[in-house]
């Protein structure tokens, strides 16, 4: 049986790899959505405190490094920002080209569809065969 560990927060990773916990893989949520008003004040000084979960553009890059960092694979999720970066096709593009571009070869993308106004799921897997190759080509 396999064992894993699934986050929100890149921070988890790091300290599970430092503890030497004997894991198979973790699930690594692209954007870290449980922060408190006061971790958010603390990141966007003293603009008004959005209500519902926020999610910050300077999150993956954070997740991205403790993937890289760890040998186990992982499965990375919400690369679509929970549906927020999905207006767009070239948002939803660019998030496919930096979540392949930030993970191992032997890591996973774990994408939600709402497929009532276009194919996702077809426009998913084009996006994945264009980016997640090694060469990102």
């Amino acid at each position: 049986m396999l064992a894993g560990v699934g986050t929100h927060i890149a921070e988890v990773v790091d300290v599970v790899e430092s503890k030497g916990w004997e894991v198979d893989y973790f699930m690594t949520c692209v954007y870290e959505r449980h922060r408190s008003a006061e971790q958010l004040r603390k990141l966007l000084g003293h603009v008004p405190i959005p209500v519902g979960e926020v999610y910050l553009t300077e999150d993956p890059p954070r997740i991205f490094k403790s993937i890289q960092q760890t040998k186990r694979p992982c499965l990375a999720f919400k690369i679509l920002a929970a549906g927020r970066l999905s207006e767009r096709q070239a948002w939803v593009e660019q998030a496919f080209r930096d979540t392949f571009a930030g993970i191992k070869p032997s890591d996973a993308v774990i994408v939600g569809i709402y497929d009532r106004y276009s194919d996702q799921a077809a426009e998913n897997a084009a996006l994945v065969r264009r980016y997640g190759t090694p060469a990102g080509t």
